[in-house]
Formats: C-alpha cells, structure tokens, sequence
C-alpha cells in the first residue's frame, strides 16, 4: 500500500461534505494538497491492513476537522478551504478547478470555471466554453452561473441576443440575495422586455445601478440614452457611459464607443 493507491481510492485533494448538509455548495470542504498528504502519510504509518479500515479512519478524521473548522476564518484554519469562500475558488488553477469539479460536480466550482471562460482568466476567452459551465453550475440553482447566463443573452455574449431568455435567467429573484439581483434588474434591456406588476421605476434602477459602477447598467443605460429609450437622447451621456464600461474591460461597449466616434450621431 503507497500513498498514490490512497490518491486513487480517495482522491487528490480531499473533499468532504457533511451528509446531514442543506447547502453542500457552502459546506464542502476542501483539504489542500499538503493536508491531504499529511493525512495519507499518518494512515501508511499506522500500517493499516486494509483500505476499509482506512476508509473508516478518514471519515471519521474529516468529519472531526469539519466540525472543527467551518465556523473558524480561513486564516485560522491553514490547510482547509470551503467551496463556499469565493477567495479559496479565486486563487485556484483553472487545471485545480477542474480537478475539484471532477471529484464532487459542485456548481460554485463549475461556475467558477465558467468565469475563467468568460473572462478569459488563465486561459483564452471562449463565451462557448463559458455556456457549457454556467448551464452546468445553473442546473445547480447557482446564482452567479445565471447571473452571467443573463448577461450573455443580454447582450448576445456567443449566443443569439435573446433579452425574453436573460430574462428567464434574471428571474425569479433569490431573496438573500437582494442587492445583487437588484443590480442584475438594473442590467435589463426593458423596452423589450416584460417585467413583474410590482417591478420599480426601471430607468431610476438603472441608473441607480450604473452609478454603482456595474459595466453592464452602464452599457444598457448608455443605449437607452444613445437611443431615447425612456430617456431624452443625450449623445454626451451615452458616450460617458460607453467610456467608463470600456474602460473597465467591457468590449462591447468600446465598440459601440468607437462607432459612435466614428459616425458623430446618436
């Protein structure tokens, strides 16, 4: 018995989620490399007669450290991260991501791994690739995975412009997470889009959100200004709106940018 069997029969790193759990998404834990070869190790020099016996053993270990650690901060808890901390998921290699996705098929990781597509992280930009996880991560009801499959039919992001579609993706509004989906409704393009009964006043949401800083508001109040969609036409306003998108990294908005420098008109 060597420690690349346990890697095989265990996996590589070790993860863990309580079964009793409501929210495997936030619970899951995740031993690094290092703690995961400190367990193995402890297990080969105890010399087990058999991989049940460490099978036990490891349960019973994980479950122990779980309990220990999940209500502690990350920096008080080396060597262990929880699939719940977007830091932990932010500092892993794309080839890490896929590893871990590999092991337990959670939907933060495969939103995660769907962003670096998206933004084209560590990796090239690919909106293609970055579909296939965010419906992955979606059908695990993961928020930000249809946050960015709204933004994509929003904006036609590698697949048909379709804002009845963003819509679906932007709706129904998860009630913990209230600011956020107050910042995707303000994201909408609502002049062909329904809207609930009891929906806010859209242009003071939007505008609301843009002066928040998101691209994506920006973007769309810039072309409800460029085109007098609910707003007076206002050329300067829209290519101070374009401006400060593009330059926060948003392409499409440095094209509509560029075309509206070249053309001179709304």
């Amino acid at each position: 018995m060597n420690i690349e069997l346990l890697k095989e029969k265990f996996g590589f790193p070790l993860i863990y989620t309580p079964e009793d759990t409501d929210e495997p998404m936030r619970e899951t834990m995740v031993l690094s490399e290092d703690k995961t070869i400190e367990l193995y190790n402890g297990y080969l020099s105890e010399n087990y007669e058999s991989l049940s016996h460490i099978m036990l053993k490891l349960d019973r270990d994980l479950d122990k450290l779980f309990d220990s650690n999940f209500e502690l901060e990350k920096e008080e808890r080396p060597g262990i991260n929880f699939i719940g901390d977007e830091k932990f998921l932010e500092s892993c290699s794309l080839e890490k991501l896929f590893r871990l996705e590999s092991q337990c098929h959670d939907g933060k990781i495969q939103s995660a791994i769907g962003y670096r597509f998206y933004a084209g992280i560590g990796v090239q930009q690919s909106y293609e690739n970055a579909l296939f996880w965010f419906e992955k991560a979606e059908e695990h009801s993961d928020f930000d995975a249809r946050y960015y499959l709204g933004v994509m039919y929003d904006l036609g992001l590698g697949v048909q412009q379709d804002l009845a579609k963003a819509r679906d993706y932007y709706y129904p509004v998860v009630p913990e997470q209230g600011e956020k989906v107050s910042e995707i409704i303000g994201a909408m393009y609502f002049e062909d889009v329904g809207c609930p009964e009891n929906y806010p006043d859209t242009i003071s949401e939007t505008i609301a959100m843009s002066e928040k800083g998101n691209i994506y508001v920006q973007y769309k109040l810039a072309t409800l200004y460029r085109n007098g969609f609910g707003l007076e036409k206002n050329k300067d306003k829209a290519m101070e709106l374009y401006s400060k998108a593009a330059a926060a990294g948003l392409k499409e908005a440095k094209d509509e940018l560029e075309k509206m420098k070249k053309d001179n008109k709304f």
